[in-house]
């Protein structure tokens, strides 16, 4: 006997302005079953999970859930037993986890007062029961984004979800926390509760492992369907891209003149409210034409080095020097008139202001590159913008598209574009390519390489290990703020980075 249909998507269609964003995709999902959607950036990815969460209004087509017509509003879709969790998280950040996992369905008793002694006994039983271990009592600002998104999937779990839509949900994860959202995403349809979930990521391993069927979206529309065991990572991405995908990697050949471009020394960053160090670095030095890579869990002092790099963070001792110069003192601002460009890990906090067009967009920061006589020049402005949409095929209408219509993979490669576009010597680049596709990663690992290459110095933050071995020239390894480990990425084993990761002891840094 066949498996209950749970949602049924027929011939859903999606316009944005002139862009298609879904031209007729179809999707079946059965109770128990985990079924992955994949594609480039702007393929119609999250578009297809905000219509099955009611959020969207279809030009076309029709949803079902459990063999019923469902609304388009998300009150009808969180009735029928769906719950997203989404890329970037939707929780009030002032309140606490168990407020949040509460908000919009919170338990009553007498005359309609809330009682909160069941809601946490309940929320706690719900939490253990699946294994999201949360701290209910400790606000969301205060926590991580792993525990962030175990928030999130109670929230869901609470509200009594059937249907689990889960767009990039191990993005922002480390590798651990990765895999066990997968194996409770997998838990959660195989416990013949009658759930089943639709997972949205760019990690294909993460596709192969956990998918019972993979469906390959390309440009608003189905191209590929294949069952679990009958595609492989490279088959994923060749289908999502129409074309076979090689992602680049550093020569061993450097450019012969080498200078300091960026030197940290005696570093120390507190952290509010305590008298404990956030980040404590001794000496770090960046070359030109060298990509040095951080690799930590997240947490660890990166952010807090970016920060201070880039000037949104004063050192409580230490100095930052660019070309030689010291520029403790100095603003973001005149940082980057001195050849600083910084591509920061929250594109929409740091990176974006998204009711903005593409070309305000990379304006930001450029003002006094792209202005005459203290006035902006459009033309400039406008042809920067074409450049880089063109260099980094960034899927939009043009300059002129506003920022927030364009998906996540797209918001990353404007922040790139502009970036690189800027006359700078040094780049800091904070997990580049989180978020996005293949393809775009592809896109991104070429300019980083054509920074080092160009002379420029790179330091670039990732908890991809992979993609550190394929780019850096050498590694540092942070834990709780301070350097554990450093040099040639040839030294290095994926082992001896964990162990340094985790807070032991490396045995040894070379390679057998």
């Amino acid at each position: 006997m066949s498996p209950a249909i749970a949602c049924s998507v027929r011939g859903i269609v999606r316009r944005c302005g002139d862009v298609t964003a879904l031209g007729g995709v179809d999707l079946e999902l059965a109770c128990g079953e985990v079924v992955a959607v994949v594609g480039e950036n702007g393929a119609g990815k999250s578009s297809l999970l905000r219509m099955i969460a009611g959020m969207h209004v279809p030009d076309g087509g029709s949803v079902e859930v459990g063999g019923k017509p469902l609304a388009p509003t998300p009150a009808a879709a969180i009735a029928a037993g769906v719950g997203m969790v989404h890329q970037h998280f939707m929780l009030a950040p002032d309140l606490t986890a168990l407020d949040n996992v509460i908000l919009g369905k919170e338990p009553t008793r007498g005359l309609g007062l809330l009682d909160l002694a069941s809601a946490r006994r309940d929320v706690a039983a719900l939490a253990e029961k699946h294994g999201l271990g949360v701290e209910l009592d400790r606000r969301i600002e205060d926590m991580g984004v792993g525990e962030r998104q175990r928030v999130e999937v109670l929230k869901v779990l609470w509200r009594g979800a059937k249907i689990l839509l889960l767009d990039e949900p191990t993005a922002v994860l480390t590798p651990e926390e990765s895999s066990r959202l997968l194996a409770l995403a997998r838990s959660l349809a195989k416990d013949g509760s009658g759930r089943a979930v639709i997972i949205v990521t760019h990690k294909l391993g993460e596709v192969v492992d956990v998918a019972d069927r993979v469906i390959v979206l390309r440009r608003g529309k189905n191209v590929k369907e294949a069952a679990r065991g009958e595609l492989d990572v490279d088959a994923l991405a060749e289908a999502m891209v129409g074309g076979k995908v090689e992602l680049p990697t550093r020569s061993a050949a450097r450019p012969d003149t080498r200078e300091v471009v960026l030197g940290l020394r005696g570093l120390e960053v507190a952290r509010p409210g305590s008298a404990e160090l956030a980040l404590s670095i001794g000496a770090l030095s960046i070359e030109s034409g060298e990509i040095v890579g951080v690799a930590g869990v997240e947490g660890n002092g990166q952010a807090e080095l970016v920060d201070v790099v880039a000037g949104l963070l004063a050192p409580s001792r230490g100095e930052v020097t660019l070309a030689g110069r010291d520029v403790t003192p100095l603003s973001p601002r005149e940082r980057g008139e001195l050849g600083l460009a910084v591509i920061h890990a929250d594109r929409h906090e740091r990176g974006l202001v998204l009711p903005l067009s593409i070309a305000e967009n990379f304006a930001l920061g450029r003002t006094r590159e792209l202005s005459s006589r203290g006035l902006l020049r459009r033309d400039a402005l406008e042809a920067a913008a074409r450049a880089g949409i063109a260099r980094f095929d960034i899927r939009s209408e043009g300059p002129d598209t506003r920022v927030a219509s364009l998906s996540g993979g797209n918001q990353q490669k404007v922040v790139l574009a502009r970036e690189v576009g800027r006359e700078h010597r040094v780049l800091v680049a904070a997990h580049p390519t989180r978020g996005v596709d293949v393809g775009a990663i592809r896109h991104i690992r070429e300019a980083l390489l054509a920074e080092r290459d160009g002379g420029r110095g790179v330091l670039l933050i990732s908890t991809d290990l992979d993609e550190l071995f394929a780019l850096a020239d050498r590694l540092v390894v942070l834990y709780r703020g301070r350097i554990v480990g450093e040099g040639p990425i040839e030294e290095w084993t994926v082992d001896a980075i964990g162990r340094l990761m985790a807070g032991g002891r490396a045995e040894s840094k070379e390679r057998a």
